[in-house]
């Protein structure tokens, strides 16, 4: 690639080249104090956000297409 390439690369994308590694950033340091017992007690610790959402929205998605059929008696 050019330096020219580069440098319009850099000037289009430069939202998400500060805003990904941020947001690893942030998970990772919420997983850290987490599992810092100085900070959080293991009775109080709580799962990733993300980790939260994903497992709402695959219990969402398995209700709406698993729907229980009445039985006809």
């Amino acid at each position: 690639m050019s330096a020219n390439k580069i440098k319009n690369f850099i000037i289009n994308n430069s939202v998400a080249i500060v805003m990904i590694p941020t947001v690893i950033g942030l998970h990772w340091g919420w997983n850290e104090i987490q599992h810092n017992d100085k900070f959080v007690k293991p009775s109080e610790r709580k799962e990733l956000p993300i980790m939260i959402i994903l497992q709402r929205t695959k219990q969402n998605i398995k209700d709406y297409f698993v729907k229980d059929d009445p039985v006809d008696k």
